[in-house]
């Protein structure tokens, strides 16, 4: 077999987190009863992927800390909606990263096809995220008895696509470019680092995206996986 190492990418490709995440809010919103600042929760969601985002992109590039993410997403979403309680926002904050990843929702066929491939190949998560919480979505949804090692950012020091993320995984395990396969859902952090790596690619693409990096393989649902194999 070409392949020996599958190098997954947890959220949005394996953990459903639009799905894990939005139930999460969704208790948060109904509990905190931010009905009074906001006129309904997809006003309030869409505030908060808005500044969420934002600030991911910078915690990406250096320039804030993950307590920042952590913490400043609640803050400025609620400051919008016209609540200036920082200790409020702090708790709702803190309250997500505790519940968030007890959550158990994965993507369609996930589950099936890591069993189908357990034995077979040497299975590996490499992920973006704060290790308290990716950790957590392993364990809780069920999927860390099938896989042999787990790589996380923050361990890294490096994020995807950043090529010493790549590096940290090569020297610490036996895993190779040549015998490696990354399947991923971002073509900026999973397919482009990975190909500057020097790693063969699946871009899981359900929406049908354009491929604008150019990935080894193109797949629109996780069991097409298999046949590529």
């Amino acid at each position: 077999m070409k392949y020996r190492n599958l190098l997954f990418d947890l959220d949005h490709t394996l953990w459903d987190f639009e799905k894990n995440s939005k139930a999460t809010l969704d208790e948060l919103f109904t509990e905190f009863e931010l009905n009074r600042y906001f006129q309904s929760f997809n006003e309030f969601l869409d505030i908060y992927h808005r500044i969420n985002n934002m600030l991911w992109s910078q915690y990406g590039k250096g320039k804030i800390s993950k307590n920042i993410v952590k913490y400043h997403r609640f803050i400025h979403s609620l400051k919008e909606g016209g609540c200036d309680d920082n200790n409020f926002a702090t708790l709702m904050a803190d309250e997500y990263v505790k519940r968030s990843p007890c959550k158990t929702f994965l993507i369609k066929g996930a589950m099936e096809l890591v069993q189908s491939l357990k034995g077979s190949y040497n299975l590996h998560i490499i992920t973006n995220g704060f290790n308290e919480v990716q950790y957590k979505k392993i364990h809780f949804s069920g999927l860390r008895p099938y896989f042999d090692n787990i790589y996380t950012s923050e361990d890294a020091g490096y994020q995807k696509p950043d090529v010493g993320f790549f590096q940290y995984v090569f020297t610490n395990s036996r895993i190779k470019p040549n015998n490696s396969l990354v399947i991923g859902d971002n073509l900026k952090t999973d397919i482009r680092g990975a190909k500057d790596a020097g790693i063969d690619t699946v871009f899981f693409n359900p929406d049908n995206k354009k491929d604008s990096i150019g990935a080894t393989y193109v797949i629109g649902n996780l069991v097409e996986l298999m046949s590529l194999l």
